[in-house]
């Protein structure tokens, strides 16, 4: 992002809310609004190993924030990335945040 705004750059690649998260803390920046690569994108965060009991409460608190209206909020203050789509599809279940997290955060 510096780079663009310094110019040494024309333009950053990245997913659409991060691009909507810089624009709206850069009014200097636009987003073009179109996917360059459509489809759904899934996110994850990344922590070191052996952090089991962190990673159960950062699973317990995405979860919490998924059930509770600010992420419709959220989701809300940025209609134009979800113009086409129903944001719903987005909105992950218990299920599939327990699938996925807090995997292989007990090897050493």
């Amino acid at each position: 992002m510096h780079a663009v705004r310094e110019g040494d750059a024309d333009a950053l690649l990245s997913d659409a809310l991060t691009l909507y998260g810089f624009a709206e803390k850069y009014p200097d920046l636009t987003v073009t609004g179109k996917a360059l690569m459509p489809g759904r994108v899934n996110y994850g965060l990344a922590m070191p190993k052996g952090r089991l009991e962190e990673c159960l409460q950062l699973k317990k608190a995405v979860k919490g924030y998924i059930r509770s209206i600010e992420w419709t909020k959220d989701i809300n203050d940025l209609p134009q990335v979800f113009r086409k789509d129903d944001w719903t599809d987005y909105l992950p279940v218990a299920q599939q945040i327990d699938e996925l997290s807090c995997r292989g955060e007990t090897d050493s």
